[in-house]
């Protein structure tokens, strides 16, 4: 979506800092880079403006989402508002939508911060519908890496139900037995192959019990597939001339 786009969708305007919780389990930082703060400190001082921060509003609290570092700068200047983007949600849709920042802008994600990204997401009710490309893609994060991941934390689905998109459409496809090799088929013997047809031979009509005969020829291999398949043939074309006449 693009920069106007957004300003369209979501309003944006100064509230007060004293407003906006950072205690909801949203800041996935192991801590603030204070270099960081101190330089955009700096730069706010010069007049230079920055992107709105990301707050949730769930009609009670503002629930900061994207902007920690530029919201400490904020505060160390003593600016008691701060320019954001509000955006209607509960605090589960503020935390579903914390993981997906820091991605293509601001302070890069450190690996250990990234693995503890994955966790929580993992965790939210909202991962349980999403493929691992899907969720791959919230996250910004490869498909692989996802995977991986994925069999560590659950190692298998609550329900053995996913919803998948393909081709544009979604739908459910069973997990349980992804990536499970099924049990190599029971090769029968061949007295257990001669036992079968001869139950088959029992309850067959004529014509069936000589089309099992050559089965039986074939499976045991006492005539060849090319003797097999002309003896078809010839049982068919006998009935198809009983039949005409």
């Amino acid at each position: 979506m693009s920069a106007s786009a957004i300003a369209q969708a979501f309003p944006i305007r100064q509230i007060p800092i004293s407003s906006i919780r950072r205690d909801g389990n949203t800041q996935h930082r192991t801590e603030l880079n204070l270099a960081v703060v101190e330089e955009y400190s700096a730069l706010m001082q010069e007049g230079v403006v920055f992107p709105p921060t990301i707050v949730w509003w769930d009609s009670r609290n503002y629930w900061l989402t994207d902007g920690f570092h530029r919201l400490a700068a904020a505060e160390r200047l003593g600016l008691t508002s701060i320019l954001a983007e509000i955006r209607n949600g509960a605090l589960e849709d503020a935390q579903w939508h914390s993981y997906s920042v820091n991605t293509t802008h601001g302070l890069r994600r450190t690996s250990n911060e990234a693995q503890r990204v994955i966790g929580l997401a993992l965790e939210h009710p909202n991962s349980s519908s999403l493929s691992n490309v899907e969720l791959g893609r919230h996250l910004h994060l490869p498909e692989s890496t996802i995977r991986r991941w994925r069999v560590k934390i659950v190692p298998s689905e609550s329900n053995g139900v996913r919803l998948v998109t393909r081709g544009g459409k979604k739908y459910c496809l069973a997990t349980d037995n992804i990536g499970r090799h099924s049990s190599r088929p029971h090769l029968k013997s061949r007295d257990e192959l001669k036992k079968d047809i001869d139950t088959m031979k029992a309850a067959a009509s004529p014509l069936v019990r000589r089309i099992l005969n050559i089965f039986n020829n074939w499976a045991l291999a006492t005539a060849t597939p090319a003797e097999c398949l002309a003896a078809i043939e010839g049982v068919l074309q006998q009935s198809r001339q009983v039949k005409a006449e």
